[in-house]
């Protein structure tokens, strides 16, 4: 009884601290990222530069580029992060992971996600991109001078060689880029809706193959994103974790599966304080309501 009680309250620290202090670190944020000189609005400003998509070529490479930098700098930030003392992060390491969020979110801009529901899209694209970079990590590519760019593609009359240069495909794969017909990205070439509907096809078909040799890749960056907590980079506490958590079973590390378990269970133990009088009884704003016998008042 007494390790689930301090679970739980270790679990709503930590709620509070996340709730509380959260936003006087984002308040921090703020001010230590406000650009003080010229060449930091300049370096803000590129960051708002959409990928190129102006042909498969420049789509392949806007997509592999983005990705090796956000990966570079998150593995940084991580590294920063763990020596850091504290609950939060360094200045220094939230602006390597906003830098690093911006440059993934460009990769995830090269693929057509228009065919994915609005609700899914956030852990579509990141899961999606991730997957594909794993796969372009172990497959031979060909030089990006042979890959058509847009001049190549406007240089040909031959209509039946052209249609082939705008629906590229990674040789001997079926990883299409494709120029976009219709909608607000109309004209743009990007990863197509089916090819991102086979991501993890793809991926599961080539995880178990070495990463090409010499190569600049985001080595293990699925593993680190699926087995850790966050979005990208882990929070401070995740260093606690013992390794077994990071165990996975049907496709959840066991920590997941334990926070599915206990979040619940935190849950009713708050309602049930609140209703019984425990804690201090229910907050102000139901003060005075009828209210039911608290299973949990043991608290």
């Amino acid at each position: 009884m007494f390790s689930i009680r301090l679970t739980t309250v270790m679990f709503i620290t930590a709620l509070i601290a996340s709730g509380i202090l959260a936003p006087e670190s984002s308040a921090a944020e703020t001010n230590s990222t406000r650009p003080k000189d010229s060449s930091s609005i300049a370096s803000a400003t590129a960051m708002l530069k959409p990928p190129s998509t102006a042909s498969p070529r420049a789509t392949l490479k806007s997509f592999v580029d983005n990705i090796n930098d956000a990966y570079g700098l998150l593995m940084k930030a991580h590294r920063e992060n763990l020596k850091t003392p504290g609950f939060f992060p360094s200045d220094s390491v939230r602006q390597m992971v906003q830098q690093a969020e911006e440059f993934f979110e460009r990769g995830v801009d090269c693929l057509n996600l228009s065919k994915v529901p609005k609700s899914l899209k956030k852990n579509t694209g990141y899961e999606g991109a991730i997957m594909l970079k794993e796969v372009l990590d172990r497959i031979d590519l060909p030089p990006f001078q042979e890959i058509p760019n847009d001049e190549v593609i406007d240089a040909e009359a031959d209509e039946d060689r052209k249609a082939e240069l705008v629906r590229w495909r990674i040789p001997d794969t079926d990883i299409i880029i494709d120029r976009v017909e219709e909608g607000p990205r109309e004209g743009e070439f990007l990863f197509t809706p089916g090819t991102v509907a086979r991501l993890e096809e793809f991926f599961v078909k080539v995880k178990d193959f070495p990463y090409k040799p010499n190569k600049l890749i985001s080595h293990d960056f699925f593993d680190f994103y699926t087995t850790t907590p966050g979005r990208l980079l882990p929070p401070m506490w995740s260093q606690w974790l013992p390794a077994w958590s990071n165990a996975t079973y049907f496709d959840q590390t066991l920590w997941q599966w334990g926070a599915l378990i206990v979040f619940p269970w935190v849950c009713c133990c708050l309602f049930g304080c609140w209703s019984g009088g425990g804690m201090g009884g229910p907050p102000s704003f139901l003060q005075g309501k009828k209210q039911s016998a608290g299973f949990w008042s043991c608290w």
